[in-house]
Order: structure tokens, then sequence, then C-alpha cells
């Protein structure tokens, strides 16, 4: 089995040493990702995934969470559930950062219980307002077939179990994702499942966008008054802030 795998290198996340698997190959043209190295399935990243595994037995012993980034890891479904079931035998926490996108794939995780972390980038309303900054619909695939698979996979998180935690991501992004009625329609959303939400404060320079690296970062002033906004409505939400 071959996959397109940009490569494997150690990171920490939350402040615990880890392993990061970046998976090429993304389904948006969201302004909010960071990575254009990552956006198509280039031929150079195209690998044997026993060669990956080595990689990973090499890379890991200082590592006690193996995190599937990208680009987007479910869109190659085989490739990930291989990779992380051998993560998972190596006794490492499997950390899955994802759009949602692909509820199937979702499901099969969830099924034989190989993520014990789902962090879900949720950047906009599931309405038309989606398509408006996610930018995901194509010729074969309409935004509204999208958006179903998003709602799919939150309703397999909705109905989950104690295996496993969720996190949802949403970066605030000036002129796109910044209005607090935005927000609190996210949050309508997620208020019934059991995780937490990050407003993630976006940062200009980074982003896939030429358009968009000429905006100035939100104040984290700014990013606080949303929370504090979304608290009012939804106490019962965990809501915090991050840089990344």
């Amino acid at each position: 089995m071959e996959g397109y795998i940009a490569g494997v290198e150690p990171a920490t996340w939350r402040g615990i040493n880890a392993l990061k698997i970046n998976f090429s190959g993304y389904n948006y043209r969201y302004p909010g990702f960071y990575y254009p190295e990552l956006l198509e399935f280039k031929e150079e990243y195209l690998k044997d995934i026993r060669e990956i595994k080595l990689m990973i037995d090499e890379l890991s012993s200082n590592s006690d969470i193996a995190i599937f980034n990208g680009g987007e890891p479910t869109l190659q479904r085989q490739v990930l559930i291989s990779l992380a079931k051998h993560t998972k035998e190596m006794g490492l926490s499997n950390v899955l950062f994802t759009n949602a996108s692909k509820p199937f794939t979702i499901k099969t995780l969830m099924d034989n219980k190989l993520i014990d972390i789902y962090v879900v980038d949720l950047p906009a309303p599931l309405d038309e307002r989606f398509d408006k900054v996610v930018h995901a619909s194509t010729f074969f695939k309409p935004a509204q077939e999208i958006v179903r698979d998003v709602e799919k996979s939150l309703e397999l998180f909705k109905n989950k179990k104690e295996e496993f935690g969720v996190v949802f991501r949403t970066k605030v992004i000036p002129g796109l994702m910044y209005k607090t009625k935005e927000f609190l329609d996210i949050a309508r959303i997620i208020t019934h499942i059991d995780a937490s939400w990050e407003l993630v404060r976006f940062i200009p320079q980074r982003s896939i966008s030429k358009v968009f690296r000429g905006l100035n970062a939100p104040s984290q002033e700014f990013i606080e008054g949303l929370i504090k906004e979304i608290n009012k409505h939804f106490p019962e939400l965990r809501v915090d802030w991050s840089d990344s």
C-alpha cells in the first residue's frame, strides 16, 4: 500500500512529546489553512507505508503521542487506518487533526478505537456561509453535500462514548469569520457535544491566500470578547483560545 505522506517529524503538543505524520492532500481552499505544500497529492510524497512505519519506529523513542496531520488525513482512509493501528500497537496515543468531511472514515476509526483525541476544524456555521469561508465545493461535489458529510461526523461525535476526546477549533479571521453571530451559530451546533472549543487567532502571514496575508491578526482582546459573548449565551461550553 502507498500513501501521500509529506514526512514524519518529532513535535510537541500541549507540552507532550509527539511524533507528527503529515498527510498530503487537502479538499478545501480555506484561507485559514497554513500549509501550501500539503494542498495537493504530490507524486514526490507518494511512499510505501512500510517505509513510513519504519520512519515512525526510528523517530518515536521519546514520543507519547502520534499526531496525524495534514492536509486532510481522512482522504486516505486505508493509509490512515493502517498507520493508526501501527502507532496504537506501539503504545502511543493517537491524535487526529481533521475537518470531519469524511464521516465513513471517522466511523471506522471510532469502531476500531484507533483515535484518542479528535481535533476537529470547524471553520464556519454549517449553512451557505460554510462554502464562502472554506471554498470546499467542486464540480463533482457541491457545498451542500460537504456540509451534510460534516453534519454526519458531528452526529458521530454527539453520540460518542468516553473512549476519546473531541476538541473543536475555529479560526478568527478578520473580514471572513469574526462576527459574534457567526460564532454563536457554531456554538448552537456543538453545544450538545461533549467537547472543548478553541478559538484560534488567525496568523495572516501563514495563509495560503495572498489576499489574506495582508490582513492584521485579530487582537487577544477581540477574541476574549467573543468568548465572553459565547459564555453568556452558552455557559455550558468549554471555550478557550490559542495562537496556533
